[in-house]
């Protein structure tokens, strides 16, 4: 979205009535004239997740959580839009994925043991063979993980091309340290270049060749956290980063 975007959308939010966003859209694209029209649903998502004033973009309070899962035995667990209602400066969405990936009963945090792993491993063969798909599908199998949890462990730990944990060449250390000189800790692309070799890999493998540097890098991806995070709550709507 351009700043351009994001001002004439607002100024018909002024004007036309906030639930009917099919005509919001087309007063958009008639305002706009752009090449690539937004649709209904692109406005809305925009709107509420990046120029809603009413909704909080900051760290989730003590206060806030318990009165979620107050939220949560009140209503049903997959009705979002009334759980939000108890919490006015939330969204459906950010209600749900707090819930989801943080407070809901039974999510285990830290250490994998070897059953998880298997079923891991059973499930997730399954399901990329069947096409894949959002990895919260997989979470109905093993509710004691998140999806996101669950991705990550198979993607960096326990995918089938993936080598050896610890076994790294002479060469592969050459080249993650050449390439980290080079693109500076864009994990991605560095694992790109070392394939089969996971972003996570790459990272904890940079730990343990440079760890001085590593951990300077640690320290200033918590103070740039930290910036943003104040930029984003303190500043005008338009100054606020993309979000796309």
């Amino acid at each position: 979205w351009t700043k351009e975007e994001e001002s004439e959308l607002l100024r018909v939010l002024k004007k036309e009535n906030r639930c009917d966003w099919e005509r919001i859209a087309l007063r958009l694209q008639e305002a706009t004239q752009t090449s690539r029209p937004r649709s209904a649903v692109d406005c809305l998502m925009r709107y509420q997740r990046s120029l809603n004033p009413d909704f909080q973009r900051s760290n989730w309070t003590p206060a806030e959580d318990t009165a979620l899962q107050a939220a949560v035995v009140r209503c049903n667990a997959h009705n979002w839009q009334s759980v939000s209602q108890y919490l006015p400066q939330r969204s459906s969405a950010q209600c749900m994925h707090r819930w989801e990936k943080v407070l809901r009963p039974g999510i285990l945090k830290g250490a994998w043991t070897l059953e998880e792993d298997v079923e891991v491993l059973t499930w997730a063969e399954a399901y990329l063979e069947d096409g894949g798909g959002p990895w919260q599908a997989l979470a109905e199998r093993i509710p004691s993980r998140t999806g996101v949890q669950i991705r990550e462990r198979y993607v960096n730990m326990l995918a089938p091309h993936l080598k050896a944990r610890d076994t790294w060449t002479p060469e592969e250390d050459a080249a993650l340290l050449a390439a980290v000189a080079a693109k500076g800790p864009r994990w991605g692309a560095i694992a790109a270049q070392l394939a089969p070799r996971t972003d996570n890999q790459c990272w904890r493998r940079y730990q343990t060749l440079a760890p001085q540097e590593a951990r300077a890098l640690q320290q200033v991806k918590v103070i740039q956290r930290t910036q943003l995070k104040q930029h984003f709550a303190n500043s005008p709507i338009h100054s606020r980063p993309e979000v796309v």
